[in-house]
Formats: C-alpha cells, structure tokens, sequence
C-alpha cells in the first residue's frame, strides 16, 4: 500500500520529467521497456537502452544497497533502499549504477525506462 501512495504522489512528476535535469518535454509512455532485475550477493547493474532518459526502479520484497559512484554497493556500504521503495535515476546516474541485497534474501527490482 505504502508504494501505491508513493507512485500516486509521484506519478504526475515523473509523467513530465521534471524530476530529471534538463527534461523539458513529455517523456513517451509508448516508448518504455522493462527489466526485471534479480539482485543477490553480487553486485548488479542496470541495462540502459540507448534511448532512454530516466529510469524509474522499484525495489519489490527486500531490501538494497545501492551507489551511484566509483564505490561498489555492498551490505553494509551505500545507500538502503527498503521493500516497496521507488528510486528515480536520470542521466549518467542511470549508467552509473549498482545494487547488491541488503540482507541474505534475493530481492526483486523491477525498472522501467523512458524515452
């Protein structure tokens, strides 16, 4: 329940990207892919189509590491993103990062890109 309210309050911003830098147009919801991402005691990165101007990530069932810089993610280094939380990345953030699983659980994030 706790990320459908957070989707709700979110989701007119993120239609018009005014959440990233430098998007001053509409972004395309017919021009978006998914990826389902399996993240476990190896550090995971996200793949990026060409296109695509913002990334919208959504951590399902357990907890994450994750960072946006040299500095690989590990259980205890980086920052924690809880089940049911929404991350929003833009630009070379999009390429730049990495997650791994907080804790001993697989957890599950689904990423959608927009063009």
């Amino acid at each position: 329940m706790r990320w459908l309210l957070t989707l709700l309050v979110f989701l007119p911003t993120l239609a018009w990207g005014a959440d990233c830098p430098g998007i001053t147009t509409p972004l395309s919801p017919s021009k978006t892919s998914i990826e389902s991402l399996t993240v476990a005691d190896s550090v995971v990165t996200l793949t990026v189509p060409a296109a695509a101007r913002r990334a919208t990530l959504y951590v399902e069932d357990q907890p994450i590491r994750w960072t946006t810089d040299t500095t690989a993610p590990s259980t205890t280094v980086g920052m924690l993103a809880k089940a049911d939380t929404v991350l929003v990345l833009c630009g070379a953030s999009m390429s730049s990062f990495k997650m791994i699983r907080q804790g001993g659980t697989t957890a599950t994030v689904k990423t959608s890109y927009d063009q």
